[in-house]
């Protein structure tokens, strides 16, 4: 019976310390994948007289020489105007 706790304590601390090196990987990965990283957005504004859909994309990338920012938001249906587009270019 000790042999079998002592096994089990034995196993128990190497799943730990697997689960730790495994949490820690996908927080690397993730931290890593997240700084190229672009949001879409789809949304609806439901302010008083201004029921229409708008669409965001924006993206954030470090490089060597500095970081790039950008964002672009469609407006669908406002007023009696088809579209419309507004951007901002950050270097």
């Amino acid at each position: 019976m000790f042999f079998y706790l002592f096994l089990a304590s034995i196993y128990a601390y190497q799943l730990r310390f697997i689960m730790k090196k495994l949490v820690l990987i996908l927080f690397v990965t993730l931290l890593a994948l997240g700084t190229f990283a672009q949001n879409i957005l789809t949304h609806y504004d439901m302010g008083k007289g201004r029921g229409y859909l708008t669409t965001t994309v924006e993206m954030f990338r470090p490089d060597k020489t500095g970081n790039t920012f950008f964002f672009i938001d469609f407006d669908y249906g406002v007023g009696d105007v088809e579209g419309v587009f507004h951007c901002l270019i950050s270097r």
